[in-house]
C-alpha cells in the first residue's frame, strides 16, 4: 500500500479553523448565539487574545500557519517540536520550549498540531491539564486521541480549562453520552 501526504493541502484551512475556535472560545460566541436565539441581548465581551501567550505543540506546516495568525493578533508564541524550524521561529519570534509538557504552564491558549503516536496518545490528561494555567483554553484540530476526553470534560466543568475547541474526537462519530456533550465550552 502506497502512503503519501500532500504538503500544503489544507494547512491554511485547518490553521484558520484552529484560530477561529480560539477566537470563539475567548469571546464566548456560544453565549451570544444562545441569547440571540432566545430573543435576548447579552452584553459580554469575553477575553482578548492580544498580549496572551499561545503554546503550540507541533510547529509543522499547520502550527506555523497558526503562529502567523497569532502574531498578527499580538500574541506571544512559545512552542515545542521535535524538528525545530529555526528560520521560521526566528522570523516570527517563536520561543523554543524543550519539552511538550514545558509549554503547558506558560500558555493562556494551547493548540495541538502533533501526529498521534503510541507515545503521545492521551498526552493531555488530568495530570498535564493540572499544569496548565487555570482558565486557559485548549484547541485540538489534530487528533482526538491526543487527549483523554473524560479528563478534558472534567477540566472544563471545574474551570481548570475555560474552554476546549475541537473538531476531532478519539472515536468518530461521537457516541451518544460522550463526555463533551455535558460541557458548555
Amino acid at each position: 500500500i502506497k502512503v503519501s501526504t500532500i504538503g500544503g493541502y489544507g494547512d491554511t484551512t485547518v490553521a484558520e479553523h484552529a484560530f477561529g475556535l480560539m477566537i470563539g472560545l475567548a469571546k464566548e460566541f456560544w453565549v451570544h448565539a444562545s441569547a440571540v436565539k432566545n430573543g435576548k441581548w447579552v452584553r459580554h465581551t469575553g477575553h482578548e487574545l492580544m498580549g496572551k501567550t499561545l503554546g503550540v505543540l507541533g510547529l509543522g506546516r499547520i502550527g506555523q500557519e497558526v503562529v502567523k495568525r497569532a502574531t498578527a493578533f499580538g500574541m506571544r508564541c512559545v512552542a515545542f517540536d521535535v524538528y525545530w524550524p529555526e528560520a521560521f521561529a526566528a522570523e516570527y519570534g517563536v520561543e523554543r520550549v524543550m519539552t511538550a509538557e514545558g509549554v503547558l504552564p506558560l500558555a493562556d491558549v494551547v493548540t495541538l498540531h502533533m501526529n498521534l503516536t503510541d507515545a503521545n496518545r492521551g498526552f493531555i490528561n488530568a495530570r498535564t491539564l493540572a499544569t496548565m494555567k487555570r482558565g486557559s483554553y485548549l484547541i485540538n484540530t489534530a487528533r482526538g486521541g491526543l487527549v483523554v476526553e473524560d479528563d478534558v470534560a472534567e477540566a472544563c466543568r471545574s474551570g481548570q480549562l475555560a474552554g476546549y475547541g475541537t473538531d476531532v474526537v478519539d472515536e468518530e462519530p461521537m457516541r451518544p453520552g460522550h463526555p463533551f456533550q455535558s460541557i458548555d465550552s
